[in-house]
């Protein structure tokens, strides 16, 4: 089996070759019509998604959606004192006696 990189430079060669040549190339006035008739007659491919597929597929669709209520959610905890840590901190700190007896006493 042929590295990846050996069939792509042929492939480059050959489309290359293809673009210089594309005047020299003659087609009726059909061609475009044949050619879509043809595509239209081979059907939809046949293949198989597995479930990443499927779950990449929708975890990008919801992108957005995530991304605009973490924007919701960080606007309202930065509008709101959202610090029920520090007032507790507070209460303590400020009456450290109470709080001392309180933990050897276990109340």
């Amino acid at each position: 089996m042929k590295p990846l990189k050996d069939g792509e430079t042929t492939l480059r060669k050959v489309l290359r070759a293809a673009y210089r040549e594309k005047d020299a190339v003659h087609v009726d006035e059909l061609w475009q019509a044949k050619v879509m008739s043809h595509i239209r007659n081979l059907g939809p491919m046949n293949f198989q998604m597995d479930f990443s597929a499927i779950f990449r597929r929708l975890a990008w669709r919801l992108t957005p959606a995530v991304c605009f209520l973490i924007l919701i959610l960080f606007v309202v905890l930065i509008n709101f004192d959202f610090t029920p840590e520090y007032e507790l901190t507070k209460v303590y700190m400020t009456d450290t006696v109470t709080f001392v007896t309180e933990q050897l006493w276990g109340v």
